[in-house]
């Protein structure tokens, strides 16, 4: 009797790059088209791998190919689909086996369905050209670039926000942007809170003070050029733009570029606000997006050849042949209220806007942890399986449901696969101890405001800390350290060891004064490191150790 009863099922994603061959015959060179842009064109992909026999549940063309090159015992089918996920076109490869696959098992099949892709599929499919507005379309399964990659599903969606464009910000305060020495800080959105508490920090920026934020990384250019005519942006605000811009997919990015565009036309004397930008990410669909239609004259012959305008429709066939598909354009353009992209065309539709954002409330965003620490743990016993995330600190009940999902009585049996946290030593082991991290967490968390915050990061700082327990017991005994947040150059020390002593900066005396060189030799009399968050030393408050232990005749410095 044949083992049907249950059977395990592995997908395997990996990015669809293409070729694009211009019918633009002044364009000599192909195009390569990323994975993002591939998306726009997935039905016809899918036509074209149907086409050459690929697609299709236990497909047999596709098995010869894989035993061909290994051995597959376990496996009782094989299939090949494609699917959009997180704004790109992704081959998936899906395995069927009456065991669950080992890790070894699993990284065998990645292994070869990425070498047959960049072999045997790739000669095979490059002969089916699909015909494309802009010309001929090759789909391309594989390439031998740092781009390629093959990953279980459950592995890419986890791991997404990691596939997304950096989108980075840089923070200064306008109270410190003058200061010799000052460089801000800077931050890849989106992330979660307690990063941007943690940048805030790092650029020194009081509670309710003004600071100026710049857009760089991989922000749309187009998006850019709008951000940087609008007025105050608050660090939260642009964390939620990032987030939303992060998982468009290329259709609706080109979309929010036209929906821009049209919002900036209508108000070409109104700078937009960050309001109006979010808010325009919650109502893309109150937008129609035609890809490859340029200009007045693409979009005149779209109308003609039927089916969009009812106009033309009702004409003749004669009628129709006189029309100059220019002015045709032209005129759907002026009735729809649409513009031209560098993609293509878009005009509103009549559905009705949704606003998300007040102004004032800030619409929440999944996804994003609130945690000290974010682990991702996974059971010793399977670590090639996604695992479940713990947000620490967290109670005796979150401890205890965690464990439940990964079917195992204590941490001892899991490992942690993934972490994240702002605090800057926090290069966790795969062994770490959760229940003495999780104290740790909720030492932090109890910090009553954000100057101990500073500080205890700067004491990190100090002590060059790398381990745990040693993280834990700066955190009980901050009152051994002197700090001051505002000072994080040798200059700044300079200046204020001067002003301390009654000394007026504005005499012609000091206009050529060595502030940072005095600054330095000053803090090295008086014991002071100037750390990220600002200036600090060891007192003379004995430093108590609880989780340490410092070895007969030695001190801690």
């Amino acid at each position: 009797m044949e083992r049907w009863d249950k059977l395990y099922r592995l997908r395997l994603f990996s990015p669809i790059e293409g070729e694009l061959c211009p019918s633009d015959r002044m364009m000599e060179e192909n195009i390569s088209l990323t994975a993002y842009e591939m998306e726009l064109y997935e039905e016809l992909i899918r036509d074209s791998l149907k086409q050459a026999e690929l697609l299709g549940e236990n497909n047999g063309k596709l098995w010869q190919y894989f035993s061909d090159e290994i051995q597959m015992p376990n496996i009782r089918s094989l299939s090949l689909e494609v699917e959009s996920y997180g704004g790109r076109l992704w081959s998936v490869l899906q395995a069927e086996s009456f065991e669950k696959l080992t890790h070894e098992e699993v990284q065998r099949l990645s292994e070869t369905w990425e070498k047959l892709t960049v072999g045997g599929f790739i000669k095979e499919l490059r002969g089916n050209q699909v015909p494309v507005p802009e010309g001929t379309l090759t789909a391309l399964l594989g390439n031998e670039g740092l781009d390629y990659f093959v990953l279980p599903e459950k592995v890419l969606k986890w791991t997404a926000h990691l596939l997304t464009p950096a989108l980075e910000v840089e923070i200064f305060s306008k109270r410190q942007i003058s200061e010799v020495g000052y460089s801000g800080a800077n931050i890849t959105l989106p992330t979660e809170d307690s990063f941007l508490r943690d940048t805030m920090r790092r650029a020194y920026v009081d509670e309710n003070e003004a600071y100026r934020i710049e857009f760089c990384g991989r922000w749309p250019d187009f998006l850019v050029d709008a951000l940087n005519q609008t007025g105050s942006i608050t660090l939260e605000e642009a964390n939620v733009l990032a987030y939303l811009v992060s998982y468009m997919d290329t259709l609706q990015m080109e979309t929010y570029e036209a929906a821009i565009q049209m919002r900036q036309e209508e108000k070409i004397d109104v700078p937009p606000t960050i309001k109006e930008l979010i808010n325009l990410c919650y109502n893309l669909d109150c937008y129609e997006f035609r890809p490859g239609i340029r200009n007045d004259r693409e979009l005149g012959e779209v109308c003609l050849d039927g089916g969009i305008s009812d106009w033309i429709d009702r004409l003749s066939d004669d009628v129709v042949e006189l029309l100059d598909p220019e002015k045709v354009g032209m005129e759907q353009r002026r009735e729809e209220q649409g513009v031209f992209t560098s993609k293509g065309y878009a005009f509103p539709n009549a559905r009705s806007r949704q606003d998300m954002y007040d102004g004032k409330h800030l619409p929440d965003i999944s996804g994003i942890s609130e945690g000290i620490f974010s682990l991702r743990i996974v059971s010793t016993q399977h670590p090639e399986e996604t695992g479940v995330w713990l947000e620490l600190p967290a109670t005796e009940r979150e401890f205890q449901w965690t464990l439940n999902a990964l079917q195992e009585r204590n941490f001892k049996d899991c490992i942690i696969a993934e972490g994240r946290s702002p605090i800057s030593w926090c290069d966790l082991e795969t062994d770490e101890d959760i229940e003495k991290l999780n104290e740790l967490a909720k030492r932090i968390q109890n910090f009553p405001d954000n100057r101990m915050h500073c500080k205890y990061a700067a004491a990190l700082e100090l002590e060059s800390c790398d381990g745990l327990d040693l993280a834990l017991d700066i955190a009980e005994n901050l009152d051994c350290y002197d700090f001051d947040p505002h000072i994080y150059s040798p200059k700044t020390y300079g200046n204020y060891i001067l002003q301390e002593a009654g000394v007026d900066l504005q005499d012609p005396a000091f206009l050529n004064f060595h502030f940072y060189g005095y600054g330095l030799r000053q803090l090295g009399k008086a014991g002071h490191v100037c750390t990220t968050y600002g200036v600090i030393r060891r007192n003379e408050i004995p430093f108590q150790h609880e989780y340490t232990a410092l070895q007969p005749g030695m001190k801690m410095e």
